[in-house]
């Protein structure tokens, strides 16, 4: 095994034994028992995905994604779920950013 991919794997096995990521995964588990909830909270997720890809006015569509999907909010599990999943998605985008700065690879467009 080369020793980047060794430094890889302890990266991945850091990244999965963070709080962060043991926080996101104990509350996937929880979630599984609310089919309800995390249809609700995939849904929310679909949306602001396809929010943020519109090309409609982005102060306006968050106004309305909030409104619609109020509900969501008042649930302390779903709240605290979708900032565990933030947090970790935060600690892989830092990850790759990180990456990307130090290996700068000139890509033909």
């Amino acid at each position: 095994m080369s020793d980047v991919t060794t430094q890889v794997d302890e990266l991945v096995r850091a990244m999965q034994n963070s709080e962060d990521y043991r926080k996101y995964c104990s509350l996937e588990e929880e979630l599984e028992k609310n089919p309800e909830l995390k249809q609700l909270i995939n849904s929310y997720r679909r949306r602001v995905y396809e929010m943020n890809a519109s090309e409609r006015d982005l102060y306006e569509e968050t106004d309305y994604v909030l409104a619609e999907y109020d509900e969501l909010f008042g649930n302390v599990l779903a709240v605290e779920y979708l900032d565990a999943e933030s947090a970790v998605c935060s600690m892989v985008r830092r990850v790759m950013d990180d990456i990307s700065k130090a290996l700068p690879v000139e890509l033909p467009y």
